[in-house]
């Protein structure tokens, strides 16, 4: 239950005393008392407002690290005629760590068919980690295990839930609760001598999504932020 700072219990109880004698008092006083509180708590929902997002807070200049930034085809009513061979995921090998720069990661995006009426449903946009260049061993030391990420150390995975235009979808990786380093600092940072892996998934939701013709790859872009 909240309880009433100090000074208002004692105004209070010498309103209630007041208004044995002197009723007039009293309700003056009880006037006083209600315009008092009425800024109080004004006051405190504007300190609310300019409090910071801790949980969120990230330093530094947004960059590209890693994409595809072709986005001229509407491969439509799916996907996966396009771009995935008719499945449902696509890999695609982005090499060392090193190719991805030294700073921090931010956020993956792609950019879905707006008309669609599911548009919304989420993606699963993931990043894995290999030792080697033929991806074919996980990191053991990237990132530190929880219940997240299946409790292992080479995957990042997040849903694409963000969107200013229905178009292109971006997925968050800044929640230290879901990915953070092996040492447990975060944002996540690249090991330089690893090599890393997007996944694309629809998640059962394969509609149809922008990309390049040329390329035969779905738009995506992944984003850092300098250190």
């Amino acid at each position: 239950m909240y309880a009433f700072p100090l000074f208002f219990q004692n105004t209070l109880l010498n309103i209630v005393s007041s208004a044995v004698v002197a009723p007039k008092v009293a309700c003056d006083m009880l006037g006083q008392i209600m315009k008092k509180l009425h800024l109080a708590f004004f006051a405190g929902l504007f300190l609310l407002a300019l409090s910071p997002l801790k949980a969120h807070a990230l330093t530094g200049n947004e960059y590209a690290m890693s994409y595809q930034p072709d986005a001229t085809i509407l491969c439509a009513p799916t996907w996966q005629t396009c771009f995935s061979g008719g499945n449902s995921m696509l890999s695609i090998n982005l090499g060392l760590g090193s190719n991805l720069g030294n700073g921090t990661l931010k956020s993956i995006t792609i950019a879905k068919d707006e008309n669609s009426p599911f548009v919304s449903q989420p993606w699963i946009l993931q990043l894995e980690c290999f030792t080697d260049s033929s991806y074919s061993t996980h990191c053991s030391d990237w990132l530190q295990p929880n219940a997240y990420n299946g409790n292992v150390s080479y995957v990042a995975a997040e849903f694409t839930t963000a969107t200013a235009d229905n178009k292109f979808w971006t997925a968050d990786f800044t929640n230290s609760s879901h990915e953070s380093n092996f040492g447990g600092t975060s944002p996540v940072t690249f090991n330089p001598t690893y090599y890393y892996r997007l996944i694309i998934n629809d998640n059962g939701w394969g509609i149809g999504a922008y990309g390049s013709q040329t390329l035969g790859l779905p738009y995506y872009a992944i984003n850092g932020l300098t250190l």
